[in-house]
């Protein structure tokens, strides 16, 4: 018998499971289709500031649940969108990596990890690239000049 909050969606041949997990509170995902399981965790996204960058890590795992460490080499990194954000390789790790944001907007980072068997896994990163912090200002009029009311005169 499943968890009483485990949801099931069947479209056409593919099954989406959505369970919980244990503390800390996160989301599951299971992608099910012709008997291979795709899993994710949440939060599978993440805002990032124009003006600076962060590290990411890959970590892939086996049916169950065990942490498969990838062969260097075995790894390769991409950016659907290089006018948003870049992907900056650790040379000594290639599990891992800098995301370098460009400008404003999304853009989702794919890591695709070679098996010793020949098999592939892809894991994605949402990314959304956000405006920084201010670090000026300007002032501008809105509108015509107007005459000035008699209770605004001194």
């Amino acid at each position: 018998m499943s968890d009483p909050l485990t949801i099931n969606l069947n479209l056409s041949g593919f099954t989406l499971t959505l369970v919980p997990a244990v503390s800390p509170l996160r989301t599951a995902f299971v992608l099910t289709f012709e008997g291979y399981k795709i899993r994710g965790v949440a939060p599978m996204a993440y805002t990032l500031p124009v003006d600076k960058f962060v590290a990411v890590a890959v970590e892939y795992l086996d049916a169950q649940g065990n942490v498969v460490d990838l062969p260097q080499g075995n790894v390769h990194w991409e950016t659907s969108d290089q006018t948003m954000l870049t992907v900056e390789v650790d040379t000594g790790d290639d599990q891992q990596c800098d995301l370098l944001p460009v400008a404003v907007g999304n853009a989702q980072v794919t890591c695709t990890g070679s098996n010793p068997s020949g098999s592939q896994v892809i894991a994605t990163l949402d990314v959304t690239c956000v405006a920084g912090d201010a670090v000026s200002g300007t002032i501008q009029p809105q509108g015509e000049p107007q005459p000035i009311p008699p209770a605004k005169r001194k």
